[in-house]
Parts: structure tokens; sequence; C-alpha cells
């Protein structure tokens, strides 16, 4: 009887209509710092995401814009040049990948040139002689009498067999095509591209004039902000069983092998080697795709890249030409080896694990005391491409410095503070401005202030102290520790 009318009473609690509501602070409950760095990367993935920053009309509305011109240009190239007619565009990047941050100021487009489809073009693997054999490159050979529309001389070289092969100067010349195309369509500005925080009116474009790693890189008014476009034109392997894949012209990794020949050369030359690239790739395939909980940390790891990229370096004083910046795809490459043998179903634990890879980690007789000091030349870490494991994607060394010592300042933070307030100040469109003397974000921007100076090449730059220290709400000391 006395469980029944329990029952009873507790159902007429429950059911009040016209319950008070509460008001105030949640109840707080007790997390430990993998619970809070949980939170972290679940508060910011959410925030950042562009698609719960605006509405799906805007994005629609901005979309459409960008790729009613890159269809237009694409157009453009295939009347200016039969030959180099566009087949299709691939969406590729963070923001048709739900990953984008903060606004859609990026989009990656991969025009897939007709010319894959010609008879007169094979795709071979390297000799087995060449250095890039079985790392994901290949040559394209083309037999120019027998292609069913002309295409640039210059757009091929003879190898010391004799035998044609696709040139990386097709991408200059696909380069200027496109360059006549903006001057054509808008109102071309070449000197804005100088200032990357310039605001374009509408109307506005500017360009690159040398490629921008694999790609031709736009710059142009769109109707939610200025926008940058990466043009990657690409020739689509024939024939693929599995998933399909294209090859992408990389000016700056693409030869130099050695072997590969140039005919007629008194010098050793190189043909071009292509990379290889995986699209259209299936939903299972689960060592290509990051699960939801990975995905939320591959979002906060490119917010917080970007925070230092787009908004501290204007901040920060001294030499900050030897730092660069940690690529989207490096980041997922990072992810997806993680990934691979992750058994952590706290993705606070997997942030951790990622931050230390840069560095060695050390206790030594204080427990309460973690010295952090990154790895030497002997320790340097290597990404392999997922796809293709033989070919590196970069090696973490000293020119990553600035931003893995971001990424420690806020999993050290994170982890060993209580308060959590600082989490929206990083945000709020304003910062770093709204940093004030004495919050704890001044320390992150003291710290990285600290790590210019200290790389500092000027040989009349003044020495700084190679150890900063933090202290933690548990008492928990932090030691960055850049030279013993």
């Amino acid at each position: 009887m006395t469980t029944a009318g329990n029952s009873q009473t507790h159902g007429t609690i429950f059911e009040m209509a016209d319950s008070p509501s509460f008001i105030g602070p949640y109840l707080v409950r007790k997390v430990d710092g993998y619970d809070r760095l949980r939170d972290f990367v679940n508060i910011i993935s959410f925030n950042a995401n562009i698609k719960n920053r605006f509405t799906v009309e805007k994005l629609i509305e901005h979309t459409s814009y960008v790729e009613d011109f890159v269809g237009s240009l694409c157009k453009f190239v295939g009347e200016k040049v039969p030959g180099l007619r566009i087949n299709e565009i691939i969406r590729r990047g963070s923001y048709y990948d739900n990953a984008k941050v903060m606004s859609p100021d990026e989009y990656d487009f991969m025009p897939i040139l007709a010319l894959s489809y010609d008879d007169a073009v094979n795709v071979k693997d390297p000799p087995k002689e060449c250095s890039f054999a079985a790392r994901g490159y290949k040559l394209i050979n083309i037999n120019p009498d027998n292609l069913k529309e002309e295409i640039p001389r210059g757009s091929w070289r003879k190898n010391k067999d004799g035998e044609c092969q696709l040139d990386l100067k097709v991408l200059m010349i696909l380069l200027h095509i496109v360059k006549d195309f903006v001057i054509q369509h808008s109102k071309f500005r070449e000197e804005l591209l100088e200032d990357p925080n310039a605001v374009y009116d509408e109307g506005v474009t500017s360009m690159q004039q040398f490629l921008h790693g694999t790609c031709i890189m736009l710059r142009m008014w769109a109707p939610l902000c200025t926008t940058d476009i990466d043009l990657c034109f690409c020739i689509e392997q024939k024939n693929q069983s599995d998933e399909r894949r294209v090859l992408v012209g990389d000016c700056i990794n693409g030869g130099g092998c050695g072997y590969c020949t140039l005919k007629g050369r008194s010098t050793p030359g190189s043909v071009d080697h292509w990379t290889e690239s995986f699209f259209d790739i299936s939903p299972d395939q689960h060592l290509y795709i990051l699960d939801t909980m990975h995905k939320k940390l591959f979002v906060t790891l490119k917010f917080l890249s970007y925070l230092l990229n787009k908004r501290l370096y204007d901040i920060l004083e001294g030499d900050i030409s030897i730092q660069r910046e940690l690529s989207s795809y490096v980041y997922k490459m990072i992810l997806l080896h993680h990934q691979h043998s992750c058994q952590s179903t706290n993705i606070g634990i997997c942030f951790e694990t990622i931050v230390e890879l840069y560095f060695n980690r050390s206790t030594k007789n204080d427990a309460d005391t973690v010295t952090y000091s990154p790895k030497g030349k002997e320790e340097i870490v290597k990404i392999p491409d997922i796809y293709f494991p033989k070919r590196t994607v970069v090696d973490i060394e000293s020119e990553h410095l600035l931003e893995f010592v971001l990424l420690l300042w806020i999993q050290r933070h994170v982890k060993h503070n209580t308060n959590t307030t600082w989490w929206n100040d990083l945000l709020d469109k304003d910062f770093p401005n709204n940093v004030k003397q004495g919050d704890l974000l001044q320390t992150l921007l003291d710290t990285l202030k600290w790590v210019i100076q200290f790389q500092d090449p000027r040989t009349d730059a003044p020495k700084v102290n190679p150890r900063y220290t933090w202290i933690h709400d548990d008492n928990v000391k932090t030691v960055v520790a850049l030279s013993d």
C-alpha cells in the first residue's frame, strides 16, 4: 500500500499543469577534465559550424551565387579552348562536408576535363625505379595526333622514350583562360588580393597570378561574405573498378624524381607526376570517413586553426613568416589515422592525444607539474595520406610550433580550469579584441607572443626565457619548454 500511495503522489506532482518554472543556473554536475574537454568540443563544434550560424535559405542563396559563377567560368573555358572542355564539376571541401566554420568564405571545386575520356589519353603507373612509384602518383600519356579535340601546344612534353606526357603547364594555360573570364565578366581588382581582410563590393573579383598549391584561387564578392574559390582542374582515371579517382597537378611536389627524364635535356629534368585523389567515396568505407564523434573534433580543430590564422596573426608582433598553418586536409588525415585505432568513447581523450602528437610529455618527480617540449628532429611526426600510406602529407615540425602551442593551451586550460566562461569569448566576433588585461585568455595571447619572440631569427631580437608556465585552477602547472 505504501508503494502504491507514493506512486500516486509522484504522479500527481509531475502532472501539475500550472507548476512554477525554474530560473537561474542549472544544477552543476561534477565533471573531470576529460568530460570538460568533451563538453568543449561539443559546444565549439556546434556553435562554430556555419549550419548553426546561418539559415538554410541564406546558405543556399550564397552557394547558388558561387556555383553559378563557377559554372559560367567552366563553360567559358570550353568555349575558349574546346580541347580543355569541362565534363563535370566535383564539389569538394569543408563546406560540402558540413565542416565549415564561422562563415561560408571558401569553396573547393574540381572541374574534370573532358580530355579524361579521350581514347588518346592513357594514365599509367610510374616505372618502379621512379621515386614516386607506389605512392599515389601517375603519369598521363597522350597521343596529340589522335586527340578528338586539339589541346594547346605546350600542354605536353616528350620523355626519354619519346612518349608524349601531359605537362603541368596545362594548368598555367587554364589559369590564363580563367583570368580572361574574370576580366570579362566581373570587376577585376588584382591588387585587392594583397589584403586578406578586404571587403569586396558587389561584382568585384581578384585572383592569384600563380597556382595556389594544386589550385587556381579566386576571391570574390558573394551575398554573405567575401569568398575564396579554389579551382583544382583534374583528369579522371578511366575504368576504375572501385571509387572514382582523379589526378591533380602539383607544381611544387609533382616533379623531380630524377629518373623520368625529358627527351633532349642535357641536364636531368623530370616529367610531371600527377597526384591521385579519391572522390565519391562509398559511405561504408569507414577507414576514409570520420565518425560523428571525431567529426566534431575535426570541426573544433578547424575552428582553433581559424582563430590563429584569421584572427590572431594581426595582433602578434615579430616575424611570423616561418610559421605554417595545418590545412583541413592534414587535420583530417591525422584524425582518420587516430580513429582507426581509437578505443575511447570520450572525445576529450582524443583531443589530448592529437595535441600530444607534437610534444614529449614528462612529469619527473612532481606529479602536479607537467612539462611539454617539442619533439626533436629525430622524432619528426610524418602524417601519411590515409588513401596512399606511402605518400606523406606533411612532416609536423618547428614551423607548426605556434599552432600546436595554441592547441596545447586550449587543451590544458579546458582540462584543468573549472571556469568555462571564456569558451564563448573565443566564439565572439570581436575576439581577440574582447580580451581584457587579467582575463584568462590574455595568457593565451602572451604565450603566442612568447613563441614568436623565441623563434625570431633576427640576430638583434631580444632573447626570452625558453620556458613558460601556466598555473591552473586545480594547482596543476603546465610548463612549455622550447629548449633546456
